[in-house]
């Protein structure tokens, strides 16, 4: 086939568009054919071509490709023969016997300007430093690899994916001689996304390809597009695509191009398919969230009140397209940082505050719907449902309670969600969405409200269900009296093989606890699921110091037993705040003496004996704080009868051993050692584990009465070196009372430096959980000091 430079006026189109995708020459077109090689017929997709049609050339066409030799020339085998005379100008190439051909005069394809397609660039860009860098990398890779360089960058909506990358390319696009192709393939949003063949013929069109040369169908169109590309540096930028299907046929063939693919999806196929690097985008950090908000308003304006600035950010979440649009409601100097942050401090009507009335498309809802839309039933339900969670993060196993699904289901909806965005995978089998998301996802789950309530009762129910088991793991006895409360589950419950497994569940849920408590007391009116939340975890915020959460999740049960007019359940929560307020670091012994009474007044009207005998436990202890040690024997020994069974017969064992304290309190230690040993066989029966050191610094305080030091050594010892010791069991307060008073015995006979490392020990439990004490104790160990 030789092309030369005569036209013809009535060419075949469909040749002509042929010739340059097989030949690989973007010039001539061929209009007439006549082969006189045999063929066979050929189907193409416009339909089929007999022996003297179409079908000749393209099988000639494609054989000479196939079996040219060098330079071209047709390989033995073929009977070619050229019956066209004259001149020959312009590229050539040898397919077979033609009997006549016409060609069309160009030299090639060349656009009348250098494509710029670039968008303009946000002029406050703030921040992505280390994606920034992540992008330069890409433009040191070795050219003779043979492969396109590709960057999927994802996010969620709103997160600036495309101002990043617009951003970026601006920033090296001059390296880039022969173009720079932007494209929205608008996969997310209203409207239809743009089809590849779309995209292809306007990337062809600025290519510098005649419209009328463009092929039909995309596996043409893609091949005549690399076949343009091939030897040009060109940078494209395929923004907001919702699928690898609809990127892969963008991509060049030439290993001078560079692709960026911006998705609100992980589009993994391309990074398993061509090697792309994926580009994880993330919410700002809360310095670049500020930094973006100074660039918007104004440094001053920011200075002016940079505590409600940082507000602001956190109401906005942190996203750059919701701090754009904030700033923008208070870029009128008249108004205030502060008025905004009030009117979006109600949840209700966040969203509507964070949109822009003239355009549809940069309001929060429809970004969000965008992605919504595009979900599968069952994932978009799960999505709804998880706008409920009141809490941080979401654990796999309550994901399973709140949709009410297995394990398995629960976690591929999970993994399609992080996927798309819509929420974060923020540890092992843990998830989380940020609160614009949260509250767009609980909006949805809002139009039914018996689902949105059956949901939210398996979830608290679930967290009721571990607060006990996980309780119970480090002392069952505490929980005995509730046992039968406990809620039944199904496969989204946690199996505790002991105490570690307990440990790491407190440690992932905690945060979680106040809000689902304060939900079950307030949205849901569950008092008795609020309850047991906070009985099975108040303990273990004490024993993290988290002092404000221990006494919320009781406060919150409060209020969920006086709105019940449970007066029993009151006052088994005004013991727990009463006992609460007792171990406090600053151990408020009036606020303990108010709920204990309260409660005690309480139980006589219910005939509640539980809660009488732990009001006047209460009432014993705040006595001995005051040194009043005859009216807490007087109160202790009227609980004693009551607390009879409490407990699996703990608490009649903590009332024994209360009694020892006082006993010592009043100088008679013989009566402090029988109830000490009392208290022993009482909490060993009931499998108290809690009370391994109680019981020992009991019997201390009373031998130390007597002056028997060595045998307050000998007894130290003997519990550190026992089988049962193990600091895990105990309280931390318990743990440095015990190193309290085994210092003071080492000193009593003159080992000081002993003395000193139980008092340093000790410092550490009371540095946290008992201010006066840790007073004390560093006052001794100056003394020590030369």
């Amino acid at each position: 086939m030789w092309l030369c430079s005569t036209v013809s006026t009535d060419f075949d189109p469909v040749v002509r568009r042929f010739t340059h995708v097989f030949s690989g020459i973007p010039g001539g077109v061929v209009s007439e054919w006549r082969m006189v090689a045999p063929t066979r017929p050929y189907r193409s997709r416009r339909g089929s071509c007999g022996r003297d049609g179409c079908g000749k050339w393209f099988m000639a066409l494609s054989a000479a490709r196939r079996d040219t030799g060098p330079m071209g020339w047709v390989s033995p085998g073929w009977e070619a023969r050229n019956r066209v005379r004259g001149e020959v100008r312009g590229p050539v190439v040898q397919a077979g016997s033609i009997h006549q051909v016409s060609v069309g005069a160009s030299s090639g394809w060349v656009p009348s300007v250098v494509p710029r397609q670039l968008p303009l660039a946000v002029p406050d860009f703030t921040g992505r430093a280390e994606q920034l860098a992540f992008l330069d990398a890409l433009l040191d890779r070795p050219r003779d690899t043979g492969t396109v360089v590709i960057s999927a960058v994802d996010g969620a909506g709103g997160v600036g994916k495309t101002a990043l990358a617009v951003h970026w390319a601006r920033r090296v696009e001059h390296r880039f001689p022969d173009g720079t192709l932007f494209v929205n393939l608008r996969g997310y949003g209203p409207g239809e996304a743009l089809s590849p063949s779309e995209v292809l013929e306007a990337f062809l069109g600025a290519l510098g390809v005649p419209p009328d040369v463009i092929p039909a169908g995309v596996e043409a169109q893609s091949a005549l597009y690399r076949s343009v590309l091939t030897g040009r540096r060109v940078l494209v930028v395929l923004d907001n695509a919702n699928a690898t299907t609809q990127v892969r046929p963008l991509l060049p063939g030439s290993p001078g191009c560079l692709v960026v693919v911006t998705s609100r999806a992980s589009l993994t196929g391309l990074v398993v398919g061509v090697s792309a690097r994926r580009l994880p985008l993330d919410l700002l950090t809360p310095g670049e969230a500020v930094d973006l908000l100074r660039g918007l308003l104004g440094p001053e304006r920011v200075a002016a009140d940079p505590g409600a600035a940082e507000e602001l950010v956190r109401l906005c979440a942190r996203l750059p397209l919701a701090l754009r649009i904030a700033a923008a409601r208070v870029s009128d100097p008249r108004s205030s940082i502060a008025g905004l942050v009030a009117d979006l401090a109600d949840g209700r009507d966040r969203l509507d505050l964070l949109s822009v009335p003239d355009d549809h498309e940069l309001t929060l809802r429809a970004v969000f719907d965008g992605s919504y839309h595009r979900l599968l039933p069952e994932q978009a339900r799960l999505f709804r449902l998880f706008g409920l969670h009141p809490g941080a993060d979401l654990g796999i196993h309550a994901a399973a309670a709140l949709a009410d699904v297995d394990l398995r289901t629960v976690r591929r909806l999970l993994e399609a969600l992080v996927d798309a965005h819509l929420v974060e995978e923020v540890g092992r089998d843990r998830y989380r969405c940020h609160d614009l998301l949260r509250s767009y996802a609980a909006d949805r789950a809002e139009s039914d409200g018996e689902v949105r309530r059956q949901a939210g009762t398996r979830l608290i129910e679930w967290y009721a269900h571990h607060a006990l088991k996980a309780a119970a793991e480090r002392n069952a006895a505490t929980i005995a009296d509730h046992r039968d409360q406990i809620p039944p589950l199904g496969s989204s419950g946690i199996h505790f093989t002991g105490l570690e497994d307990a440990a790491a569940w407190w440690d992932a849920e905690l945060p979680n606890l106040v809000p689902v408590v304060r939900w079950a007391a307030t949205d849901f009116d569950l008092p008795v699921l609020a309850r047991l939340i906070a009985l099975g975890s108040w303990y273990q915020f004490y024993l993290r110091g988290q002092w404000t959460e221990a006494l919320d999740v009781n406060e919150w049960a409060l209020t969920a037993a006086r709105r019940a007019r449970d007066e029993a359940m009151e006052a088994d929560v005004l013991n727990s705040l009463a006992d609460m307020y007792s171990v406090l670091p600053d151990q408020r012994w009036e606020d303990a003496e108010r709920m204990a009474e309260r409660a005690a007044r309480l139980a006589r009207r219910s005939d509640d004996r539980r809660a009488a005998a732990f009001a006047l436990n209460t009432l014993a202890l705040v006595n001995m704080a005051r040194h009043r040690y005859q009216e807490a024997v007087d109160l202790l020994l009227r609980a004693r009868p009551l607390s009879a069974g409490l407990q699996r017969g703990r608490f009649a064992g903590v009332i024994e051993g209360n009694l020892s304290r006082a006993y010592t309190g009043m100088g008679d230690y013989e009566s402090a050692i029988r109830h000490a040993d009392h208290e022993d066989a009482l909490r060993r029966s009931a499998g108290d584990h809690g009370g391994i050191l109680t019981v020992p610094v009991h019997l201390v305080m009373a031998l130390q009465g007597q002056g028997r030091h060595d045998d307050v050594i000998r007894l130290c010892e003997k519990v550190l070196d026992g089988d049962e010791f193990d600091e895990r069991h105990g309280g931390p307060a318990d743990i440095a009372r015990f190193f309290d008073l085994f210092g003071l015995s080492l000193r009593e006979v003159g080992d000081v430096a002993g003395a000193e490392r139980c008092w340093r020990r000790a410092l550490v439990g009371y540095e946290a959980f008992n201010l006066r004490r840790a007073a004390e104790v560093r006052a001794r160990l100056a003394e020590l000091s030369p």
